[in-house]
């Protein structure tokens, strides 16, 4: 949507005429509509993916290249070149894959389906916490991890703030006296 031609591409095959009555019109002009813009996307893009490969394996060569000979201005200009073909491709696969998802979200992702359970499996195992590092050395136990954040929880939520500590202080200073409703 931000190509500079699509909403006119749009626009034309949307105003063209149609034969038939009220909704198998539109039926009929969005499925034109979908073939056309399918059309409009291979021909200013192309395939996405595989531009976006090219585009990074590019940048990755003019960086090694540059890392070996960093005082050569040609290759300056070509590694600032290449950058801002990768991100140009970046944002585009970026766009495509965010596209990509809601697609899938909308066609399997609301059903109580096996995608919806397993988009919610996936995330309760990246937000699981399985280990905790102490002094360069990962614990991974199960019963380590469970006591180790009981115990750092217990013992923040136990203890007395110092910005509440000050704030009372400062009330009695003052002649105030705060209720306990007040201090929570």
């Amino acid at each position: 949507m931000d190509h500079p031609s699509f909403k006119d591409t749009v626009m034309a095959n949307w105003s063209k005429r149609m034969m038939g009555k009220d909704l198998s019109k539109i039926m009929c002009k969005l499925n034109r509509l979908k073939h056309c813009l399918k059309g409009f996307s291979m021909e200013e893009f192309g395939d996405i993916t595989q531009i976006y490969q090219l585009a990074k394996d590019d940048y990755n060569t003019t960086q090694m290249c540059l890392a070996s000979n960093p005082t050569n201005i040609t290759l300056h200009a070509e590694e600032q070149a290449s950058k801002e073909q990768f991100e140009t491709a970046h944002k585009r696969y970026a766009n495509y894959m965010q596209q990509l998802s809601k697609i899938n979200w909308l066609r399997y992702g609301d059903d109580n389906s096996k995608f919806f359970h397993a988009s919610l499996k996936k995330r309760k195992d990246v937000n699981r916490i399985t280990t905790y590092m102490v002094d360069g050395v990962v614990i991974d136990d199960y019963d380590s991890v469970i006591n180790h954040y009981f115990e750092h929880f217990r013992n923040f939520m136990g203890a007395k703030s110092l910005a509440s500590s000050r704030l009372n202080e400062e009330c009695l200073d003052h002649g105030h006296k705060l209720s306990l409703q007040q201090q929570i």
